[in-house]
């Protein structure tokens, strides 16, 4: 599928702090190309996401750091569809940096979109497979 332009906020008000669909962007709040990513998982309900941030012109990539990860301008919202228990990828991306290697930095969000809720994802960057 193809890239489409579209525009995301991402808040984040704090651990124990209820984060609104209807707040204003906080973290981020700009526009993004997305498409469904993966072939699989892309037919289970709970689609993943390949997205990239815009620079303002809303045509040339621009690199967002957001949740103690590093700048990129390509991520990947991850589905949990298949891990029910939330902790199978983010575990043994722990397990792995914890034995001395680098390991895709992940954050757990969920995911609104168009006015409905999707879930629980994780963004992730992209450069790395996650």
């Amino acid at each position: 599928s193809s890239y489409i332009t579209a525009n995301m906020k991402v808040i984040d008000h704090g651990v124990g702090n209820t984060n609104n669909q209807h707040d204003a962007g906080n973290i981020f709040s700009g526009n993004i190309a997305i498409k469904i990513h993966g072939s699989y998982s892309a037919s289970l309900p709970q689609k993943p996401f390949t997205f990239h941030t815009l620079a303002s012109n809303g045509i040339d990539d621009s690199d967002v750091a957001w949740f103690n990860m590093p700048g990129e301008h390509l991520w990947i919202l991850q589905a949990t569809y298949n891990d029910k228990s939330f902790v199978r990828n983010t575990l043994m991306f722990d397990l792995f940096r914890q034995m001395g290697h680098y390991a895709t930095n992940s954050h757990y969000c969920e995911v609104v979109l168009n006015g409905s809720y999707e879930g629980i994802y994780f963004i992730c960057e992209k450069s790395w497979r996650c």
